[in-house]
């Protein structure tokens, strides 16, 4: 507890401030610290505050640069050590303001606990032997006990349990006896210790924590015993108020927990959109302000809320802010008065009408779309526009619609992307003469030996599944013709080697165009249903037509295409493609305006390049 210290005269005197670092080593005494204010609480943090100045006296206070962050201050007169946090002001003078939280509170609360369970069903499952033992409140360890009882103990005691991975420097003091065998179910994620001991564990045990800042040292205290020796919490059965013992009484309202504006959020986008919609403000906030609270404020604030309340209460009474752009605009019900839309036909010749008649093509269009077998899988999705609106909930529901047919569009039209499954041995035979075709590049030259190799290998990637397999090239020869001291053909004979990423037995999964049979034996595979050729001979040419279709086939392949793959082949012919669009929907010609764009790149980049060789 802290001790009052007054001096003969009787005047309060300064505590003394001592900065220390972490380890406890002292800096030295602060002098000229100002307005300073110690606060004791019993169950919560500690804090002393105060201002040091820069210069004392005209000379440099020599603690100012040491004066920074998360040091210590030590007070003697109070026995207790704080951490402190430092702020920077210039104005007349420089100052620095200290802001100190007592050690253990601010130490504790920046170590938080994840997956802690004491008692529960997983602490029963994965931390008991034979024969579970119940883990209590808080066990004694003697200095006499050997290492295995001592691990015992902590293993079943759940002070030892909290601080033995994040703060096994902290030290047990002393705890009250009625506390000790006292057991309960806890379970700790995400919780400082701090905040668990004096939270749930404070609650539950109906305990005090109290901290030893210098020694970093923990005391239990039970709020309810019988015990003489603990002071804190014992029931004399004596009611104070102003009545009796007790000279005045203080009532503090808690004005943190008064809420005048609510944010509402729903499950997704889509509820959030329809309550702004029905929200007479617009947005997601709910605002309401007491008259209690509309007294405090100015008169021309009152003024302002309370025509904004009027205008909300006769929002359906407001006539949208161009009439002649909706043939639905509200009118007062006779007798009543409420308002409603004014039931009236659409008008092809204002927006809104417009708007519906699009609506309702769109849907038109998706019931009689056909696959490319002639079936129709949208047959049944169809939604009429009401021809009239009544209210304007009505029109809430027609633009929730609107919104369901995006979604539909953009999510359930999109095709499932089913990945094609296939062995090792399948995948080797796919890089065949047929499949790699002509071998375009951009000029035959005496760079090519060098470059040919990489070359084939984005072509042969283009073949296969990379996720699934790897592939390199195993052997690999060119032959070149040349005339005039130009080469004028290349031909390139080699093989591949086929590695199954998802194998992990490093005799069986990789296979070349020499070894497969072998390995094929080994995992007692019979090879029926593809050929692998011995090897494979490959023309090489510096044709524009076959350099473009190999530099798109290889873009095409590092795409994330949510579609049949011969969408996007360069051989794909008009019809289909226009088809094929029509079929997926709107959602996917966003894809396929990248791909194409990228394609297009490709080949304006091979003009510029062949006009830069004629030009040559």
């Amino acid at each position: 507890m802290t001790k009052p210290f007054f001096p003969t005269g009787g005047q309060l005197e300064a505590p003394t401030l001592i900065l220390q670092l972490k380890s406890g080593n002292s800096l030295g005494m602060i002098d000229g610290a100002t307005d300073i204010t110690y606060k004791k609480n019993l169950n919560s943090t500690n804090e002393i505050s105060f201002t040091v100045s820069k210069y004392i006296d005209g000379k440099l206070n020599p603690l100012w640069d040491s004066l920074t962050d998360l040091k210590n201050i030590y007070v003697p007169e109070f026995q207790e050590r704080f951490e402190i946090k430092v702020s920077f002001q210039e104005d007349v003078q420089e100052t620095k303001s200290i802001t100190g939280t007592s050690l253990c509170e601010a130490e504790l609360g920046q170590l938080t606990l994840y997956g802690l369970e004491i008692n529960t069903e997983d602490d029963i499952k994965y931390n008991s032997s034979e024969l579970y033992q119940t883990t209590v409140f808080y066990i004694e360890i003697n200095e006499s006990d050997s290492e295995e009882t001592k691990a015992d103990k902590r293993n079943h005691s759940l002070l030892h349990r909290v601080l033995a991975e994040k703060a096994p420097y902290y030290r047990i003091g002393h705890v009250d006896d009625s506390l000790k065998s006292l057991a309960f179910t806890f379970t700790a994620d995400g919780t400082s210790i701090y905040d668990f001991l004096t939270g749930e564990v404070a609650k539950q045990m109906q305990c005090l924590f109290q901290f030893d800042s210098l020694e970093r040292k923990i005391h239990v205290y039970a709020l309810s015993s019988d015990d003489p020796t603990e002071g804190y919490g014992k029931d004399t059965s004596i009611l104070i108020d102003r009545e009796n013992l007790a000279s005045s009484l203080t009532c503090e309202g808690d004005i943190d927990s008064l809420k005048n504006c609510f944010h509402v959020e729903g499950g997704d986008e889509t509820i959030n959109a329809a309550f702004s919609l029905l929200n007479s403000s617009g947005g997601q906030y709910l605002y309401y302000f007491s008259p209690e609270m509309l007294a405090e404020m100015p008169e021309n604030l009152i003024s302002a809320i309370s025509g904004y309340n009027e205008l909300s209460k006769d929002y359906l009474a407001k006539n949208p802010i161009y009439p002649g752009w909706t043939t639905h605009q509200y009118v007062r019900m006779p007798k009543s008065a409420e308002y409603h839309m004014k039931p009236s036909p659409f008008i092809p010749a204002l927006p809104d009408t417009r708007f519906v008649i699009s609506f309702e093509k769109v849907v038109s269009e998706i019931s009689n779309l056909t696959d490319n077998s002639g079936n129709i899988p949208y047959k049944d999705y169809n939604y009429t526009v009401p021809s009239t609106f009544t209210t304007h909930a009505s029109l809430v529901t027609a633009c929730n619609d609107a919104l369901d047919l995006q979604a539909f569009l953009e999510n359930s039209m999109m095709p499932d992307y089913k990945m094609e499954v296939y062995d090792k041995y399948q995948a080797l035979s796919r890089l065949n003469q047929t499949n790699l075709g002509t071998i375009g590049v951009t000029e035959l030259n005496s760079s090519l030996k060098n470059e040919i190799k990489h070359i084939i290998l984005q072509k042969a990637k283009t073949l296969i599944n990379t996720a699934l397999f790897a592939v390199n090239i195993d052997q690999s020869e060119l032959t070149t013709q040349s005339k005039g001291g130009k080469i004028t053909a290349a031909t390139w004979i080699g093989t591949f080697s086929i590695t199954d990423r998802q194998d992990p037995n490093p005799e069986t999964n990789t296979i070349t165009n020499s070894t497969y049979q072998k390995i094929a034996e080994l995992e007692g595979i019979t090879l029926t249903s593809y050929t692998i050729p011995a090897n494979v001979s490959l023309t090489i040419n510096d044709d524009v037509i076959s350099y473009a279709k190999n530099s798109i086939s290889w873009m095409l392949a590092q795409k994330d295409l949510p579609m049949a793959s011969d969408l996007y082949t360069p051989e794909m012919e008009l019809e289909p493609f226009r088809k094929q669009i029509q079929f997926h929907g709107k959602s996917n010609l966003l894809i396929i305006q990248d791909v194409l764009t990228d394609c297009l790149g490709i080949i304006s980049e091979q003009l510029e390049q062949m006009q830069n060789n004629s030009t040559t």
